[in-house]
């Protein structure tokens, strides 16, 4: 009895190691991305994005050339999901033949049934459409009558209407009163650090090219431009940004690449969720 025990505390110490080593997998291995983005003024954009996990086991990759957007994702080299030509076509293929598989045993089964099963059928089908029948004869007929009896049937619907209109104002001003006294400044102060921590972590680690941008306000412009310089320092002499406070443009050449862990962004997502300021706001809201 003792040495069985044993041994089914043995597999469950196996199991809880395996899921362990799979939770840590899933949590520090990184999910590594890389891109390139090309835009001029007088042409559209071009995106190249490839995005790979756990040695290329899981990968996707994802253009936007000539107003058309292509992706494909593969699972151990072996695409599982996709919207090229070729793909698609293999796929229909796939279900052709299935189809034709399906139909075949269909027949087959029909020619040994005989002609019992299709007589049965028909019979069936008939009795189907007189009940059809009567039932939207009787929906006429009751439907007719119905107006004939309530004349003001459109005015009583009218009524609730407006008083269903009525409460539905009400129900949005008070919603809005309460997302109002909300404490969002402190809830957003005490965020704002974990918000950064998340953003250096998400952006690429290298990026080499230039961006030019400017929008038709130059305030926007300059509030864009205060953001990005946070984040600016980091890349040093490979990238440059040109804001342009005189006119609307968006222009780049660059490329970047990058790694995100999600224990990391797991770990960021429990620091805001203990955070005081968050928490009474969600109690705030849930009242």
């Amino acid at each position: 009895m003792l040495h069985i025990l044993f041994i089914i505390l043995k597999v469950l110490g196996c199991l809880l190691l395996l899921l362990v080593g799979l939770v840590a997998v899933v949590l520090f291995i990184p999910v590594r991305y890389r891109f390139t983005f090309k835009k001029d003024e007088a042409k559209k954009p071009e995106v190249l994005f490839k995005v790979t996990w756990l040695f290329h086991l899981l990968s996707l990759k994802a253009d936007y050339i000539d107003s058309s957007f292509l992706y494909q994702i593969r699972l151990a080299g072996y695409q599982i999901f996709g919207n090229q030509e070729e793909y698609l076509k293999k796929k229909e293929r796939k279900q052709q033949k299935k189809a034709l598989k399906k139909q075949h045993k269909k027949s087959s089964s029909s020619l040994k049934s005989g002609e019992k099963k299709e007589q049965t059928v028909s019979e069936e089908q008939k009795v189907e459409v007189a009940q059809v029948s009567r039932k939207a004869d009787t929906v006429v007929s009751s439907g007719v009558s119905y107006k004939k009896k309530n004349p003001s049937l459109g005015k009583k619907h009218m009524k609730k209407d407006s008083g269903k209109n009525n409460e539905k104002k009400k129900g949005i001003s008070e919603i809005r009163e309460k997302i109002s006294s909300l404490p969002w400044k402190e809830c957003l102060l005490s965020v704002k650090d974990i918000l950064s921590k998340v953003l250096r972590h998400v952006l690429p680690a290298k990026l080499k090219g230039n961006i030019s941008f400017g929008f038709d306000d130059p305030a926007t412009t300059g509030y864009v431009t205060g953001i990005a310089a946070l984040f600016y320092g980091q890349y040093g002499t490979d990238f440059s940004l040109y804001p342009n406070f005189d006119k609307k443009i968006f222009e780049g050449n660059c490329t970047g690449r990058g790694r995100i862990r999600p224990g990391v962004l797991l770990f960021y997502i429990i620091k805001m969720v203990l955070d005081k300021n968050v928490r009474m706001m969600f109690k705030e809201l849930m009242k």
